[in-house]
């Protein structure tokens, strides 16, 4: 009994220190630290693909956002929203976007809404 509260509580603690946002580490670790750039993506927002490689960025903790550093320079994005809610359900899907990213910054991406179309809001923090 004591066993299983503990693995109980472990696993509550673990969740909780994995804090809202799933760390992927870097994309591309042969890109020198710094030349990379950090991405926070909306936990909404599921990346498929990354300059046309399939990702699954999403898969470890699909409720949490995630953060992963990316080599700076021009990236193309393949992504899914989802902004299910218990009040309204809203999808969109193959959503492509490109940005350019400048080495050592941190960006926040994440769902814009107006008129009813889902587009990219980028931010740097």
């Amino acid at each position: 009994m004591i066993k299983n509260t503990f693995i109980v509580i472990f696993a509550i603690i673990s969740l909780a220190l994995a804090g809202c946002a799933t760390n992927l580490g870097v994309y591309d670790s042969s890109v020198p630290q710094e030349r990379l750039c950090t991405l926070k993506i909306d936990s909404e927002l599921f990346v498929r693909q990354f300059d046309g490689d399939t990702v699954s960025w999403n898969q470890s903790f699909p409720q949490s956002g995630v953060v992963v550093q990316v080599p700076a320079g021009q990236h193309s994005f393949v992504m899914d929203y989802d902004g299910s809610s218990r009040r309204y359900t809203r999808y969109a899907n193959d959503i492509r976007y490109s940005y350019t990213f400048e080495a050592g910054k941190i960006y926040v991406m994440r769902p814009a809404i107006s008129n009813g179309r889902v587009s990219i809001e980028v931010k740097t923090e």
